[in-house]
């Protein structure tokens, strides 16, 4: 035991001498010292795997499949899970689904990368009497999973360690029924993913957010846009000011200036939203509540990560692919809605209600101002990612993407000139995350 204790202390003295750029691929040819399989032949880690796998029940299995069928879609699922139970905004749900992508990402890459035979330690290749059931990652790369989800999770829920620390133990007890790995091994990679994990939280800790609902005083005059009096801020007023990932800067896709108030195009499009809400049939009220993702939901970068999750159990993609999937959507997504809240406090456009006492907020009423659209931004850089890694989607995923935007319109909240500017916006800065994956070689392999 003090031998394993000693490797593993030297082993996070290398991890802690490396500082990877945002997202970066670690590079490969990393090692890492194990117990020596003739050690593990005579230890009693073995003998504990036997009994844990010759006594599984049907509820194990089910446990096994639940937790590792799409491991990183399940983690994904907890995620999405507790974003909604804390109510946390649109904006903030951008950063956390963004720093668990990374986090994820890049301790699946770094274990993906190490220069070790982990064949030669499964434990059914050291004792006969071990079978083993198959999972959808690779042992190693499932424990690093464990560890850095555990410990993002923590930081970003910090009331709910407990029960966070208990779906890591149920992961971690799935994970042994399974027969796939030793433990002493995972405690390694676990070990691996919190390091990985607190590399990315360090990154991130002053990034702008913790001060992005203050900003300093807001113009004000006709026509222009005002905070909701009876709501105690409005969102996000500084979170164009949030360090992007992979962004030059907030504006750097800044749109166009909308039509003026009380110009021909800017009546036109009011008109539209007048007259939309008037014939608004149950159908498109569906569709506008569907996609409302209003505080107490997964928000809308949540549906996204669920249509991601969907994708990558379908097409059975690998740990490793999985994480190069949603840590691109999900950085895309963020800068998405750092631009779209750059472009919204500094054009200050009224809502429709506004500018129209006879309209009604039939989904809400944002206290932000309305252009470009917020659901536009998120879904169109969502949809720009998930057709780059799923082009036999596209079609289906794009026609999602202007539903979303769309659902804005039909609830009243919108202009139509919002949509397009948002669809625009959000179409960029997925475009540049797309080039960025593409840069780092993370193109799924047929």
């Amino acid at each position: 035991m003090k031998k394993y204790y000693l490797l593993l202390f030297c082993f996070l003295l290398i991890l802690q001498s490396c500082s990877p750029a945002v997202v970066s691929v670690v590079p490969s040819g990393n090692q890492i010292e194990l117990i020596p399989v003739d050690d593990l032949m005579i230890s009693t880690e073995l003998n504990e795997l036997v009994e844990l796998t010759s006594t599984r029940s049907s509820f194990d299995l089910y446990e096994i499949n639940i937790w590792y069928d799409s491991p990183v879609a399940q983690w994904n699922k907890i995620t999405r899970d507790w974003v909604a139970y804390y109510y946390k905004n649109p904006l903030q749900a951008t950063r956390i689904y963004a720093m668990m992508s990374v986090s994820q990402q890049r301790a699946l890459d770094y274990m993906a990368a190490i220069d070790v035979d982990f064949s030669a330690r499964l434990p059914e290749n050291l004792r006969n009497e071990i079978t083993s059931i198959e999972i959808g990652c690779l042992p190693m790369e499932c424990g690093t999973l464990i560890g850095s989800t555990e410990s993002m999770l923590i930081y970003l829920f910090p009331e709910t360690q407990e029960q966070i620390l208990k779906q890591a133990e149920e992961a971690r007890q799935a994970l042994l029924l399974s027969g796939n790995i030793l433990p002493s091994d995972l405690d390694i990679a676990e070990a691996i993913g919190r390091d990985i994990a607190q590399e990315v939280i360090a990154e991130r800790l002053n990034d702008g957010s913790a001060t992005a609902g203050k900003s300093d005083p807001l113009p004000s005059g006709e026509h222009i846009w005002k905070p909701d009096p009876f709501q105690v801020s409005p969102q996000g007023p500084s979170w164009g000011k949030v360090t992007p990932w992979l962004l030059a800067s907030p504006d750097q896709f800044r749109p166009a200036p909308p039509p003026e108030y009380e110009s021909p195009a800017f009546k036109s499009a009011l008109d539209e939203v007048y007259q939309v809400q008037q014939t608004v049939t149950h159908e498109q009220l569906g569709i506008a509540d569907y996609w409302a993702g209003d505080p107490g939901t997964f928000t809308p970068a949540g549906y996204w990560n669920l249509i991601a999750s969907e994708l990558v159990t379908e097409y059975k993609l690998s740990s490793v692919e999985a994480g190069h999937v949603f840590a691109t959507m999900n950085i895309a997504m963020m800068d998405a809605g750092i631009a779209c809240w750059d472009a919204k406090y500094f054009y200050l456009v009224v809502r429709p209600w506004q500018a129209d006492e006879r309209i009604r907020g039939l989904v809400g009423y944002p206290n932000h101002p309305a252009y470009p659209s917020g659901h536009s931004c998120f879904s169109a850089a969502g949809a720009e990612v998930l057709a780059f890694y799923f082009p036999m989607k596209e079609s289906s995923l794009r026609d999602l993407a202007k539903e979303a935007s769309l659902s804005r319109l039909y609830g009243g909240i919108h202009y139509r000139f919002d949509l397009d500017a948002g669809l625009e916006l959000g179409e960029q800065v997925g475009a540049l995350a797309v080039q960025f994956a593409i840069e780092k070689g993370w193109e799924i392999k047929p």
